[in-house]
């Protein structure tokens, strides 16, 4: 067999090969990036059991790198082999960035309507607000109390 006659051929497998371990190298690195992250909670006005998200510019800086570096894997010639797992994870960023931006506006909102809540004078005149609030209050502490205990 004649090597050299087969030589572009060759080269042009050996390139796609070494640009799909690349990829498959990137994609790798993103998923073992996203089993370390965590999120970050502190006492909400130092109360017991009481917790808010903090340090989210980490969380949003995150999420974009991933979200760049994974489009980039999928706009990649030799993504073919891998694409469905690049994609898969892209929904998943784009999920997960979606309940994190929920999630930092309901709290916001939250904290708001706390402070006004926990007041005495306003439940007796808004009764049904309150009682509404109350739920979402509750949920709201269940859901960032175990943020806490499993980041």
């Amino acid at each position: 067999m004649n090597v050299v006659q087969h030589m572009d051929f060759i080269v042009s497998k050996s390139v796609e090969a070494t640009g799909q371990a690349k990829l498959r190298g990137q994609l790798h690195d993103l998923q073992e990036i996203w089993k370390t992250v965590q999120f970050t909670t502190k006492n909400y006005k130092e109360k017991d059991n009481q917790f808010i998200l903090a340090d989210m510019d980490t969380m949003y800086q995150y999420l974009d790198e991933g979200l760049a570096t994974i489009n980039m894997i999928l706009g990649n010639r030799f993504v073919k082999v891998m694409r469905a797992d690049a994609e898969k994870m892209k929904r998943e960023l784009n999920i997960l960035s979606e309940a994190v931006e929920e999630w930092v506006e309901v709290q916001r909102q939250w904290c708001y309507l706390e402070n006004i809540f926990n007041g005495g004078s306003i439940k007796a005149q808004l009764p049904e607000e309150s009682k509404l609030f109350e739920q979402v209050n509750k949920l709201f502490l269940q859901i960032n109390l175990k943020a806490n205990r499993n980041p």
